[in-house]
């Protein structure tokens, strides 16, 4: 089928530039794609003019904040080459962050809540609800919603 409409925002996609369109979405891969630099930089990334407020704001609706705050050296900890001093965990609550921190239109989470406890993963979920968003989420869990 080949008809059809996809709005966001009330307009057609297909009357956005494909760059604006992109930067309507945040999209957070099964496997995070984290690089060498401060877990600020990794944050940021996803949307570079973002201030430290967006950052932080973005990082507490993850749930990651608070393990942030606990490192030595806070959001200025360096993380190595796709995230190999952070944990499972650690690693898709930044790139989720990094995915919020651009205020999405459209968010779409690959798996990326696989290695959050359901308590975390509630608390996500709970803080995603207040972004004015389409969200997919793609989970292999068993869970009632």
């Amino acid at each position: 089928m080949t008809n059809g409409e996809v709005y966001v925002d009330g307009h057609d996609v297909r009357d956005y530039k494909l760059d604006h369109l992109r930067q309507t979405i945040g999209y957070v891969p099964q496997a995070p794609l984290l690089f060498t630099g401060s877990i600020r930089e990794n944050i940021r990334w996803g949307k570079n003019e973002a201030i430290e407020d967006d950052i932080v704001k973005a990082a507490k609706d993850a749930q990651i904040h608070d393990t942030i705050k606990d490192l030595q050296k806070g959001y200025d900890t360096k993380i190595g080459q796709k995230g190999v001093n952070l944990s499972g965990g650690q690693k898709q609550r930044v790139s989720i962050a990094r995915a919020l921190v651009r205020k999405p239109k459209i968010l779409m989470l690959d798996d990326s809540t696989s290695a959050l406890d359901l308590k975390t993963e509630s608390k996500l979920l709970e803080a995603i609800e207040r972004y004015e968003c389409t969200t997919l989420i793609v989970t292999q869990k068993s869970r009632r919603l």
